[in-house]
């Protein structure tokens, strides 16, 4: 009976409680009533009365309790669930009805939404644990990449989405020497006007497709002001909805490497120019020595009292400036080394001015002023004509063609004041160069003999001038001083300290030439040297064969190599350079002596041909007393 009375629904339950307290109430209303007829005494009936009500109150109450344990327990554990749940976040913890009622539906209901959540909320764990992973990932990842871009030697640079600078990295205050302030805050400062309109296109295509852009060559400003040349890398990274929200810009300082390939190409056009030089100073060379033998062959004709002989020697001279002239051009252009000898800077001065007069504008006055300089210098003659050269060229731009240009020499004795150019106190001489051009402001005069710093438009200048300059000055253990006024013009001022070395001049030798009556090959491609060699050589007394083909020589020699005493050949010619001759006619004959000579050969040295066997190398145009000198030295030592 109770089972099925757990079953009933709750409806039921409280209908069969409110009849049965009717009933009950309607049952001690009758007893009441009977009582109080049947116990007419005053004594009975108030003790009747309290224990009629009693127990209707004791029975009411076991009713209520049971009602109460019906009714009320359910809810109650519902609650007291709830506020567990609800402190321990224990989603384990389920409500139990013993009653088939509605408590025990919604206890079900109840249950049921605590095992949704129990599941919701492991499943919010594991993901919480996952995203707190990635979180830490993400975290860790961040870090290598900041520590990437702020160690990363090229400049990095984020920008938002509307272009503004976010960050830099200390590699860009390093190269750009803009601070993080200054840089946060500005606009576009380091950007030249000329390149706005390309960034702006590449941000807007960059944010729109989200194309990289890859070695892009351009130029920025440093804070100074200076325009560097960049290689830009750029770049659109998302934020976490894969919607774009910053570039970033890596920036590669090119400067040093357009001075590489500046310097590279200078070296290029430097070799370009040596072989050409080289190539006309052979041609050049074996004009020359047409020339000048001609010539001093008929001096030995001409009385020497006359005026033609006074002609012929300045047409000697000529050809001997001349040949000192291919020489420097050859030197200069091969850049090669020489060593350093005592010398006197005043003739050397005048002789480089001279010949810089032919390359500079006729509207420059060019004025000379030579003092009666003491003592000399140790130092590269050619060198010494690149300082002119330099400075000289260097004004004639600052001047635009058209000025005056003081080339001076005077004496100078530098004493404490040495400490401030850093050189010793003594004697110098000084070479001063000024014009008067346009001038240069401080700023400039402190770079001027940095490498690679030129104020020239872009091809009229490599900035290398100056700095070789500085560093032949500095290797003689001088100093240079450079005074100039923005408007007025500038004054170079070279300290070459001066040597104690006595230059004795050059005597004139009055013996005669040396002779002999040998037998001499005589070997050059050019038939008016061979016959003039010829010529001369019988002008000596000896007997001489020539050739102008170097194969016939060597078959002319091996037909009867007894019947030669000395063979003379060039060094460039077809078919059979000069010293595979030699070797030729040494394979025939070991102890025949040769001498080489050219108008000029970079395969060739004196020390080469002195390993090959050769007996004597020297370089054409020749005089005849060089000539007749060099042969009977070899002759008498063979």
């Amino acid at each position: 009976m109770n089972i099925r009375f757990n079953r009933l629904p709750l409806r039921s339950k409280t209908f069969i409680f409110a009849a049965l307290i009717s009933l009950l109430l309607l049952v001690f209303s009758i007893l009441f009533l009977t009582a109080i007829h049947a116990f007419e005494s005053n004594v009975f009936q108030p003790i009747l009365l309290f224990l009629l009500f009693a127990i209707s109150f004791i029975i009411v109450f076991l009713f209520l309790k049971r009602f109460q344990v019906m009714l009320v327990a359910p809810v109650t554990d519902l609650v007291n669930t709830a506020r567990i749940i609800s402190d321990q976040k224990d989603y384990t913890v389920r409500v139990c009805s013993l009653y088939d009622d509605e408590f025990r539906t919604m206890s079900g209901a109840f249950n049921e939404m605590l095992d949704q959540i129990h599941s919701q909320d492991m499943e919010l764990k594991r993901r919480e644990k996952e995203y707190r992973k990635l979180y830490e990932e993400s975290k860790k990842a961040e870090k290598v990449y900041r520590s990437l871009i702020h160690s990363s030697a090229d400049p990095i640079i984020i920008y938002d989405i509307e272009g503004q600078i976010t960050y830099v990295s200390p590699a860009f205050t390093s190269i750009f020497k803009w601070t993080v302030a200054e840089t946060l805050e500005m606009e576009t400062k380091f950007v030249p006007p000329s390149e706005h309109h390309a960034m702006q296109s590449i941000f807007a295509d960059l944010i729109k497709n989200k194309k990289s852009f890859n070695e892009y060559e351009t130029k920025r400003y440093t804070k100074e002001g200076d325009l560097l040349d960049v290689n830009i890398s750029v770049s659109c990274f998302d934020d976490h909805e894969g919607k774009p929200a910053g570039i970033l810009m890596m920036l590669r300082d090119m400067s040093e490497r357009k001075r590489l390939e500046a310097q590279l190409m200078q070296s290029q056009k430097m070799e370009a120019i040596g072989t050409l030089a080289g190539g006309i100073a052979h041609d050049f060379n074996n004009i020359l020595g047409a020339m000048m033998g001609y010539s001093e062959m008929m001096m030995m004709d001409v009385p020497k009292d006359t005026a033609h002989y006074d002609y012929l020697q300045q047409v000697m001279f000529a050809g001997m400036r001349a040949k000192e002239l291919v020489k420097q051009i050859l030197t200069f252009s091969r850049q090669k080394e020489q060593n350093r000898i005592p010398m006197k800077v005043d003739k050397i001065i005048t002789e480089a001015l001279n010949l810089l007069r032919a390359s500079l504008p006729t509207t420059i006055d060019i004025r000379l002023k030579i003092d009666s300089v003491h003592g000399n210098i140790m130092a590269d003659p050619t060198q010494v004509h690149q300082i002119l050269m330099n400075l000289c060229t260097n004004a004639a731009y600052a001047m635009e063609n058209k000025g005056e240009l003081l080339v001076a020499l005077e004496d100078e004795e530098i004493m404490d004041e040495g400490k401030k150019f850093d050189i010793e106190p003594g004697k110098y001489i000084k070479l001063v160069v000024s014009d008067t051009g346009k001038g240069m402001d401080q700023a400039i005069i402190k770079r001027i003999f940095e490498p690679y710093f030129t104020t020239k438009e872009q091809g009229k200048g490599t900035g290398m001038g100056l700095a070789v300059v500085h560093g032949i000055v500095k290797s003689y253990g001088g100093a240079i001083r450079v005074h100039s006024d923005k408007g007025v013009g500038t004054k170079f001022e070279i300290l070459f300290p001066t040597i104690e070395t006595h230059i004795d001049s050059k005597s004139i030798d009055n013996n005669p030439l040396p002779t002999g009556n040998e037998r001499i090959l005589f070997v050059d491609d050019e038939k008016v040297l061979a016959e003039l060699g010829g010529s001369m050589l019988e002008r000596l007394g000896y007997q001489v064969i020539t050739r102008t083909s170097p194969v016939e020589a060597v078959e002319a020699f091996k037909n009867n190599p007894n019947s030669f005493d000395l063979v003379i050949t060039d060094m460039t010619m077809p078919q059979m350079t000069g010293d595979v001759l030699a070797k030729e006619i040494m394979k025939i004959k070991p102890d025949m002596p040769v001498i080489l000579c050219t108008g000029y050969s970079e395969l060739m040295t004196e020390e080469k041909a002195s390993a090959s066997g050769i007996r004597d190398f020297f370089m054409k145009p020749f005089v005849l007393k060089d000539l007749a000198d060099t042969i009977r030295t070899v002759l008498d030592l063979s």
